[in-house]
């Protein structure tokens, strides 16, 4: 819900890891909202550069996209890289399963199997409307599943946006 920790902006070659050995000490914590910090990233950073959204996208999506077109109006690039987990994608579960929310603490008691393909149709439109959303705003997107390293992923897709380019 707000800015923690600001890595200054540079050229070198090894920044990357910097960025990357900031966000492994970042621990999550209590309630989100990444359209604020979009927001207020936009109003106080001088200079053009990439930003890199990190997210899940489990929010208010028309919130989030409204911050994203802010730093794109002051001409910032931006790529969104949305996290999943496989289960959150695929729901493979069998059996009875209890289901946690980590930001309210509500717990829920499902068999899935009941629900998954109304789950999976729904899954489908929601990553669909993200991509498309991103594209109209000319906002790269990737979507990643949580069980890759994200060093990996991302080094993967900057190395092939640099080629396209």
């Amino acid at each position: 819900d707000k800015v923690k920790k600001r890595v200054p902006t540079s050229s070198r070659r090894t920044h990357l890891n910097v960025i990357l050995t900031t966000l492994q000490f970042n621990q999550p914590e209590g309630q989100t909202n990444p359209a604020d910090v979009l927001h207020a990233l936009a109003e106080t950073t001088k200079r053009r550069g990439l930003v890199i959204l990190i997210s899940d996208l489990l929010d208010d999506k028309e919130n989030i996209f409204k911050g994203l077109s802010h730093l794109k109006f002051l001409r910032h690039d931006v790529i969104i890289f949305q996290t999943l987990d496989h289960n959150e994608i695929n729901l493979d579960y069998d059996g009875l399963i209890q289901f946690e929310d980590l930001e309210s603490n509500e717990i829920i008691r499902t068999f899935p199997q009941s629900f998954k393909q109304t789950y999976s149709e729904r899954v489908t439109e929601f990553l669909d409307e993200i991509a498309k959303t991103a594209g109209r705003s000319n906002v790269d997107y990737c979507l990643l599943d949580t069980s890759e390293p994200l060093d990996r992923a991302m080094i993967a897709y900057l190395a092939k946006r640099k080629r396209m380019r």
